[in-house]
């Protein structure tokens, strides 16, 4: 045999040793990703995995609870590990930085006289004054602080990397969002009284300071996104949700409105759409405001385009009773309800009844929306609140914190009543129209 032909053989070897090494590399990296997606949120699948996520002990309930969210965590680390280069890479990240991959860091051990307290949250009613049990349970520093480590060297792996800055930004976020849901745990185990609203004010304003400086220099940083409304959306509706002092939401508009007065970036793409949504978001809470103080006089103030493309102006439909039905696709009862509601839309339709929906969705659930309009013939208007295209989140504005939240307006737009649903829903809608 010729050595040309030797050598063309040995080097045909070695093409098909390379290609065939990346396919099985492809192959054992998608068996991986699957089997990522189907346990990355499994909380058991034993019987005996089931009776520590449902024992009376609320210590063994979070013991447990620890051990499923680091055995996520270690299943993130290691298809990081191995697969570097991945197309799921981020993906894997976001998760790994979520809430729900955050270990509770419980130690092994734990002194007796706190092991005593920590047990006697036992039975039927371990939850209740759950709060003093989050400020007697203790915390690995030591494990905290490498698992933080990991978190933060993965980051900065990916911020290296030839990712888009957009991709980046999101993971910047993610890491802001890690230490967001770390420091929720401090503070949601402290006693509040409904007259210390003053206090808690001053005192979420300190204690978030730092989180607000970081968010301010990840604008700046990628000052040419437009993202960046949706994420100082998300961080004013978490820390007034989380700390139920409603002022804060004005205080942190007027906080984004002057960072981009800033003369270096105030004609950054990003940053003047930043401006606009915080300009519209302290109009409307002025507004909110005004209405709050004259709530017998006032009528409600909303208007907005639908999915399908619909003009909705609450002012257009005065002399006329509005359903208002604030919801989301995490909501089964508020979904359960839209048949009953679309049977008396029907039914009064021609009478002067209006239904509106207020989705707490983003575009992503378009389809499933779609699907759940389809099913339950939800025909009225829809609204998606976390739309690209939205300034002002109504669920935020209005301080919707629970699902269903369903409001009724009278003839003149006024707030008639806050929980028009089930069977008391059809004597309102009579009472209002003036049917009775």
């Amino acid at each position: 045999m010729k050595l040309h032909s030797i050598l063309f053989i040995i080097l045909s070897l070695i093409l098909m040793h390379n290609r065939g090494y990346p396919q099985s590399q492809s192959s054992q990296e998608e068996k991986d990703w699957k089997e990522f997606n189907e346990l990355k949120l499994l909380y058991y699948n034993t019987p005996e995995q089931e009776a520590k996520a449902k024992s009376p002990s609320l210590l063994v309930y979070k013991r447990y609870e620890d051990e499923v969210y680091s055995k996520r965590s270690v299943m993130a680390e290691k298809f990081m590990n191995n697969y570097p280069e991945s197309k799921y890479y981020k993906e894997v990240l976001q998760w790994y930085l979520s809430a729900f991959f955050l270990p509770v860091f419980i130690p092994e051990t734990i002194e007796k006289e706190r092991l005593e307290i920590l047990n006697a949250f036992y039975g039927p009613d371990k939850w209740k004054g759950a709060d003093r049990f989050r400020r007697v349970l203790p915390i690995n520093k030591s494990a905290m602080e490498l698992w933080l480590e990991k978190g933060n060297k993965y980051v900065e792996k990916f911020l290296a990397s030839n990712a888009s800055p957009q991709d980046k930004f999101e993971i910047e976020q993610s890491l802001i969002n890690r230490d967001v849901f770390i420091a929720n745990r401090w503070f949601v185990g402290l006693e509040r009284e409904s007259l210390e609203e003053d206090f808690w004010e001053q005192f979420y304003q300190f204690y978030w300071e730092s989180i607000y400086q970081r968010i301010e220099q990840l604008f700046y940083k990628y000052s040419e996104l437009e993202s960046m409304t949706h994420y100082a959306n998300r961080f004013v509706k978490y820390v007034t949700d989380h700390s139920k002092v409603p002022s804060l939401r004005k205080y942190y508009w007027q906080r984004f409105y002057e960072f981009t007065n800033e003369n270096q970036i105030a004609k950054h793409k990003g940053i003047k759409a930043l401006q606009k949504v915080a300009l519209e978001n302290i109009k409307a809470l002025n507004t909110q405001d005004m209405n709050d103080n004259n709530a017998k006089s006032k009528a409600l103030e909303m208007s907005f385009t639908a999915m399908d493309g619909t003009k909705v102006n609450l002012k257009n439909l005065r002399g006329k009773v509005v359903l208002i039905d604030f919801w989301s696709t995490y909501c089964p009862p508020c979904i359960k309800e839209m048949p009953h509601v679309k049977e008396l839309y029907d039914r009064y339709k021609d009478n002067g009844f209006e239904v509106i929906g207020i989705i707490a969705n983003g575009e992503e659930s378009r389809e499933q929306i779609m699907k759940i309009m389809e099913k339950t013939g939800a025909t009225w208007p829809q609204r998606l609140d976390k739309a690209s295209n939205v300034s002002v989140s109504y669920h935020s504005l209005y301080n919707i914190n629970s699902l269903p939240t369903v409001w009724l307006l009278d003839k003149e737009g006024r707030i008639v009543d806050r929980n028009a649903r089930g069977e008391r829903l059809e004597p309102l809608i009579r009472k209002y129209l003036e049917l009775d």
